[in-house]
């Protein structure tokens, strides 16, 4: 067994919540309008001094965190360019947030289409959210920035699987069938890959040492707490809607033996087999 992870207390975290300047009437019309402007041409007087921006795929080919006013617009200018954003629409939205007493900001969402190839190709949709908060100077400026790449202009949405009634045997993945794809490992990478390969028609087989799917967790894991929001902790085909009250528990371990092998193996079993290397 792999040794557990140490729990890292959530106020030993690094960074600040924005304090609570938000006013109880605010006209989120009018601040959406002031959004706009601030995403068409972003640049240190977009942003807090301390902004953090995190993208998933939409302006970069990994997983990134950028911070800082000055290294979120340098960077902004250089994707933008390479990445040549068109159609950014402000969405309908707009929301207060206050999640803690003396804390508020208003996320507003949007959207924007990128080219993906260099030979012009391809093209992705990219959500965003603009999380903004009035400065000292009483301006609003973007606190945090969110982008993620959705799906492809023309391709099938990777949150769509269909779902495959028989699971593929056993002795299916020893036979001289091709795939397009190897994952090792059905984790939350690999899961959120399969499934997003799934809805692409891609082949792929799925190989996990575990017996069962999600024990990667509870046989390491010791402490997992759900830090981010419950809509951002999603696997492909089980959305949790922003509205819904179910909650993670604090402990993985109840989590993993019911709802993962019960639901992604129905769902990903074109070629996924659990204890299998």
């Amino acid at each position: 067994m792999l040794p557990t992870t140490p729990e890292t207390d959530l106020k030993d975290v690094t960074g600040s919540l924005p304090s609570d300047n938000v006013p109880q009437d605010v006209d989120l019309a009018d601040l959406s309008t002031q959004a706009q402007k601030l995403l068409s041409t972003i640049s240190t007087n977009s942003l807090v001094e301390d902004a953090l921006w995190r993208d998933w795929m939409g302006m970069n080919a990994t997983v990134r965190t950028i911070t800082t006013a000055e290294k979120i617009s340098q960077t902004w200018k250089e994707r933008s360019e390479k990445r040549q954003i068109s159609n950014l629409q402000i969405l309908p939205g707009a929301t207060v947030m206050r999640p803690l007493s003396g804390v508020s900001w208003v996320d507003v969402p949007f959207n924007f289409i990128t080219q993906q190839s260099q030979s012009g190709d391809l093209e992705g949709i990219v959500s965003g959210t603009a999380s903004l908060v009035r400065a000292d100077d009483n301006k609003w400026r973007i606190w945090m920035l969110v982008t993620i790449l959705e799906c492809f202009v023309g391709q099938k949405n990777p949150d769509e699987l269909v779902t495959v009634n028989s699971p593929a045997s056993h002795s299916a993945l020893h036979t001289e069938q091709e795939y397009f794809v190897v994952i090792v490992g059905a984790g939350q990478a690999g899961l959120s890959l399969a499934g997003r390969l799934q809805a692409l028609d891609i082949s792929y087989v799925l190989i996990e040492r575990n017996k069962r799917v999600g024990d990667n967790w509870t046989s390491r894991y010791d402490s997992i707490r759900q830090h981010t929001t419950k809509e951002m902790n999603n696997l492909p085909g089980d959305r949790i809607p922003a509205t819904s009250t179910a909650r993670l528990r604090s402990s993985i371990e109840p989590v993993c033996p019911n709802r993962l092998p019960s639901q992604f193996p129905r769902l990903f079993s074109q070629a996924a087999r659990s204890g299998w290397s």
